[in-house]
């Protein structure tokens, strides 16, 4: 089993406004950025890829069949020229966080997940139940990516 998914390129003057924003913001969003050691991606890429991620996930998850799970499929991730950066991004993205279609790009974690202090209120215990925490999201059997004309992403960390 096998999902393909293909970013286009620049093709419209919107494209040309997020291929020009070329300041670079922290990957996961929320650290410092002034950090030589943090992850910095291309603004305009990232911003781009934020306004579809969660729904690009819903859509690769809905792909799977019924009765099957995504760790059945091997997901390949293309593109070319902008798209060859969104590819590169969303492929990272996945690879490292799995296919979460609750959140968007990355960012920092809260330091206490919303419902221990849920569960503290009402004095249940925070690791049973309703209150523990949501199985880790899927992952593909593999993940590949194949770009054509990829411009520089982000920094070297």
């Amino acid at each position: 089993r096998l999902i393909a998914i293909s970013f286009r390129g620049t093709c419209v003057p919107k494209d040309l406004v997020t291929d020009a924003s070329i300041v670079q913001d922290a990957w996961v969003e929320g650290e410092d950025v002034k950090d030589d050691d943090v992850a910095k991606v291309h603004a305009g890429f990232r911003n781009s890829l934020n306004s579809i991620v969660r729904r690009l996930k819903e859509l690769v998850l809905a792909a799977v069949a019924p009765g099957e799970d995504l760790s059945e499929y091997d997901v390949i991730v293309t593109g070319h020229s902008l798209g060859a950066a969104l590819a590169t991004l969303f492929t990272a993205d996945i690879a490292e966080y799995g296919m979460d279609a609750g959140r968007s790009l990355p960012q920092l974690e809260p330091s206490e997940p919303w419902w221990n202090s849920l569960a503290s209120a009402f004095g249940g215990n925070k690791q049973a139940g309703i209150f523990s925490a949501p199985p880790p999201p899927p992952r593909p059997k593999s993940l590949k990516m194949y770009n054509f004309g990829s411009p520089r992403v982000g920094n070297d960390a």
